[in-house]
């Protein structure tokens, strides 16, 4: 009568433990000497005996299989997904917005109490001096360069990371050209 579970593949303790070792980047001889110290005084080479234990076919699967897992964990901790990006990039984006308004703001509440003392001043040299504050504002360039360069990359980013610049044009459909037939040979 046939085995119904096969015991091959199943490790012990000590061998699930050595696994774990290996796979956490603890050296083969070191992990043989921790796990299997009874065996020590009978093998010849201690290295060639953690050696060929990491070789056998259950615990060299299982430390595959261990350092796998390691490895995606790692992933996960760092992974900075596209979601992720244009989410910071649409802050960015919405930031600089935010403050771009809130300076025109200033600027149009500004112009609006010149224009209010304006409106009660009698004095022609005061008028004049109002007036002349209200026409440099109006000329000032109230964009700030970082707000606007902050845009600017922002959104190039966006487009690079969705394949729209020049460098790469991501084209997943059929291209056609228009106006091929007027063109001569």
């Amino acid at each position: 009568m046939a085995a119904l579970v096969s015991l091959a593949g199943i490790l012990t303790e000590q061998e699930e433990a050595f696994c774990m070792d290996i796979a956490m980047g603890v050296r083969y001889v070191d992990a043989f000497r921790q796990h299997f110290p009874e065996k020590l005084d009978t093998v010849k080479s201690v290295g060639a005996s953690a050696y060929s234990k990491a070789q056998q076919p259950a615990i060299a699967n299982r430390i595959r299989k261990l350092i796998e897992a390691r490895e995606q964990e790692q992933l996960k901790s760092i992974k900075w997904s596209k979601e992720e990006s244009i989410e910071k990039l649409r802050y960015v984006i919405a930031t600089c917005q935010n403050e771009m308004e809130r300076v025109n703001q200033a600027f149009e509440e500004e112009l609006q109490f010149l224009q209010e003392q304006i409106e009660e001043e009698e004095d022609p040299k005061v008028i004049k001096s109002l007036v002349n504050k209200m026409i440099k504002l109006r000329q000032k360039n109230h964009l700030n360069k970082i707000q606007v360069t902050g845009i600017v990359d922002a959104v190039s980013e966006l487009n690079t990371m969705h394949g729209f610049n020049e460098n790469n044009v991501n084209v997943n459909s059929a291209v056609s050209f228009v106006g091929e037939e007027d063109l001569k040979d």
